[in-house]
């Protein structure tokens, strides 16, 4: 599959509250978001969602 990367996408809100976007990509396919009032913690939520895009997956590849 590849090693993950993390994007980090979008920076907003002023300086003392800012929220970060993070997309994590997978051989260049984007597979998970996150926002985050820091970088980790949006690369934390992007994983988290990429792991259920790829159980979904799985779980739709195990129906057929």
């Amino acid at each position: 599959m590849g090693i993950p990367k993390y994007v980090l996408i979008d920076e907003a809100g002023p300086d003392h509250n800012p929220v970060f976007t993070v997309e994590v990509q997978v051989a260049g396919v984007p597979v998970g978001s996150g926002k985050g009032g820091n970088k980790k913690a949006a690369e934390q939520i992007a994983a988290a969602n990429a792991l259920v895009h790829f159980q979904d997956q799985e779980s739709a590849g195990a129906q057929e």
